[in-house]
This record gives C-alpha cells, sequence and structure tokens, in this order.
C-alpha cells in the first residue's frame, strides 16, 4: 500500500510544482502556430487595394472592363460658306460666329475594353444657323444669305486613355477618339437677292444628298464619382464630305463645311472594372483597407 501511495505522489508531484511552466509552453505554442498562419494569409496575395467584404464578390470583374452610359449637353457651331469672320472662309475656331451657337443633345454609351482602349456608340441632335450679316469687313456681308440646319447624328467612336501610373487611381481620365458618323440635315436657305449660281441649284433636282457621312474626332476628359456616376467634357469637331450644309455652294468654294460641338457629359457605370472601384471615394464608404 506504501507503495502505491508513493507513486501517485511521485506522478502528481510535477504537475502541482510546475503548473505554470507547463500553461506558458502550451500557449507559446499556440502563439507561434497562429503567428505561422497569420503570414501564410499576409504574404499569400498579391499588395493591392482589397475590399474586406467577400460576401458581394465584388472583385469578380474584369480589372479593367466597363460598361457606362448616359447624356451629354453642350453647344454647336459651323463653320460654312454662310458666314464666318474670315474673307475667305477658313474652316477653323477662328472662323466661329459666336452669336450662332445653338444647344446640342446626345445620348451615348461606352464600353471599355482594356485599360487603354474604349469603343462608344452615339445618337446627337443639334441644330446649325450661319448669317452672312454677322460677317462685316467680307465679301459675303452684302450676299444677305443666312440658314439653319437640323442635324441627326449617328456615330461609333474608337477612344484611346491617357496612361497613368496605376497605383494612383486617379478618378480621372484624359482620351482621344476618333469614328465614323452618319447624319441626316435638312438645310433651310435664306436668300432674298438670287444670283445666277442660285438659279441654277434650285433648277437642279437633288443636287445634294440628306444623308451623309462623316469623321469625328476630338479630345475629353472624365472624372469618376461616388455611387458610380462619371462626369465629363468632350470637344468634337465633325468633319463631312458635304458642301451644302447651309444648303449653299459656289464653285470657287475651296472647303467642305463642318461643324463643332462642346459637351458636358453625365453617365452611369453600368458595370464598373477594379481600377474605377479603386479610384472613387467609396474606399471609406465600403470599407476598403490596404494589406501589408
Amino acid at each position: 500500500m506504501k507503495k502505491i501511495i508513493f507513486i501517485i505522489i511521485l506522478f502528481l508531484v510535477p504537475v502541482i510544482a510546475f503548473p505554470q511552466f507547463l500553461g506558458m509552453k502550451g500557449k507559446h505554442r499556440k502563439h507561434k502556430s497562429h503567428r505561422k498562419k497569420s503570414n501564410k494569409m499576409f504574404h499569400s496575395k498579391p499588395k493591392y487595394l482589397t475590399y474586406s467584404g467577400k460576401k458581394n464578390n465584388i472583385f469578380r470583374a474584369n480589372k479593367f472592363t466597363e460598361i457606362d452610359a448616359g447624356l451629354q449637353l453642350g453647344v454647336s457651331q459651323s463653320t460654312t460658306d454662310i458666314g464666318g469672320k474670315q474673307y475667305n472662309g477658313r474652316p477653323t475656331f477662328q472662323d466661329i460666329q459666336w452669336p450662332m451657337t445653338k444647344v446640342a443633345f446626345a445620348a451615348f454609351g461606352r464600353y471599355k475594353y482594356s485599360k487603354n482602349v474604349a469603343f462608344s456608340a452615339n445618337l446627337m441632335l443639334t441644330k446649325l444657323a450661319g448669317d452672312d450679316a454677322l460677317s462685316p469687313g467680307t465679301g459675303r456681308s452684302g450676299r444677305n444669305k443666312s440658314f439653319t440646319n437640323h442635324v441627326e447624328e449617328l456615330s461609333t467612336r474608337a477612344l484611346y486613355y491617357l496612361p497613368h501610373n496605376r497605383r494612383l487611381y486617379t478618378p480621372f481620365a484624359y482620351y482621344g477618339f476618333t469614328g465614323l458618323n452618319v447624319f441626316y440635315h435638312n438645310p433651310h436657305l435664306s436668300d432674298p437677292d438670287n444670283d445666277m449660281y442660285d438659279v441654277q441649284l434650285m433648277a437642279t433636282p437633288k443636287v445634294y444628298h440628306r444623308v451623309q457621312v462623316g469623321i469625328p474626332f476630338g479630345i475629353g476628359m472624365t472624372y469618376t464619382l461616388p455611387y458610380f456616376i462619371r462626369v465629363g467634357a468632350e470637344i468634337t469637331w465633325h468633319k463631312t464630305f458635304t458642301d451644302f450644309l447651309d444648303g449653299f455652294t459656289r464653285p470657287y468654294s475651296k472647303f467642305n463645311d463642318a461643324f463643332s460641338t462642346v459637351t458636358f457629359t453625365a453617365s452611369y457605370i453600368i458595370k464598373a472594372s477594379k481600377q474605377t472601384q479603386f479610384s472613387t471615394h467609396r474606399r471609406h464608404k465600403l470599407n476598403f483597407r490596404r494589406k501589408k
């Protein structure tokens, strides 16, 4: 019996004498395993901004691909044979008659294919006008001709975005674009003093087609706001291959007619890319955080 009691005491003495030592050893091992797991979690993923709420699957979208649609509102100006400031009538911004500024309205959809390339479709309605009475000091001031023209244009465009540092995730974007358009126009010419050329044009049926093609090109910028709203501005030059935007021409006319638009844009991002999600001010709103 004494031997049994001695053996029990022999096993209990280490447990009673060193409980703190055993507890610290177990705690140390647990902390060590937690540290290994933590290091694995932080170093197994790349160092970029991520969203903590994985339930929304917000990062299943492509890094750059996105779709937005919206409206444009601005002004238009024409450079035609009627009106203008230069004596020879040059198709440039210097020949614009500012009192003849008209309203331009458009709807558009835009698809961003990659980091720097996007495509858009635009439907624009505008009015053009010109008046020889606003061209003092030129050979056109005594003709007393004026015109108005309603233009309906459908265009497809290719956009190129200027590169920027991808780590900045700036909400600003700058781009240039060009494309192809088809437009319908129906000019109304006011001509109190007809000359031999006017009589000849009026006697020639279908002297021009109301459906024409052209090339739009220009520059623009956008700024992405919270809640997937995007605003911006565009300056567009609409090159045409007709000299009858004003319903008027002369044998000595050197240039085809053209018109320009300056518009402000507002769109809603239907499908946002990762880059757009990172670039907006929604980081705090959606609990963005940076992993180290």
